[in-house]
C-alpha cells in the first residue's frame, strides 16, 4: 500500500480543513455536476490545488461544494455523467502530473535540501 508514504491529517469539519489548506496557499475545487463546473483540463494544476471527491452515491456534500473555490468535472460523453471514484481520482492525479511534467516542475524537488533529507530518512524508516 502507498498509504505509508503519504502524510495524512484528519479534521473535524470541512471548514477547518479548507481553512488549513487555504493558509498553505491551496485553491480548492470540488467535483460537482453543476452548470458552472469547469473541465479538469482547464484547471491549472501546476499550482497548489486540492481536489475534493465525493463517493459514487452521495457525491460531495453541499457544504464542501459551497466552501470550495470552484467546481470541476471530468468531461464525459454519453449517458454516464461521472466516473467511479478511484478512476476519477486517478485521471485527475495523472492530469496534475502531466501538467507539472510539461511545466518542468517534476524534475526539480519541491523540498528544500534539509527537508528532503529529513523526509528521505523518515521514508526509509517505514
Amino acid at each position: 500500500s502507498a498509504r505509508k508514504w503519504v502524510k495524512t491529517q484528519k479534521f473535524t469539519s470541512i471548514a477547518d480543513c479548507y481553512e488549513h489548506l487555504r493558509k498553505d496557499g491551496f485553491k480548492i475545487y470540488s467535483t460537482h455536476l453543476e452548470k458552472d463546473a469547469i473541465s479538469l483540463y482547464d484547471l491549472d494544476l501546476t499550482l497548489k490545488t486540492a481536489l475534493v471527491f465525493g463517493n459514487e452515491h452521495a457525491g460531495v456534500s453541499e457544504e464542501a461544494v459551497e466552501l470550495a473555490d470552484g467546481n470541476f468535472l471530468i468531461p464525459q460523453i454519453g449517458m454516464i455523467q461521472s466516473l467511479n471514484i478511484s478512476v476519477a481520482c486517478a485521471v485527475s492525479v495523472y492530469e496534475a502530473f502531466r501538467q507539472r511534467n510539461q511545466a518542468g516542475s517534476i524534475e526539480q524537488s519541491q523540498f528544500r535540501g534539509d527537508i528532503l533529507e529529513q523526509e528521505v530518512k523518515s521514508w526509509l524508516m517505514k
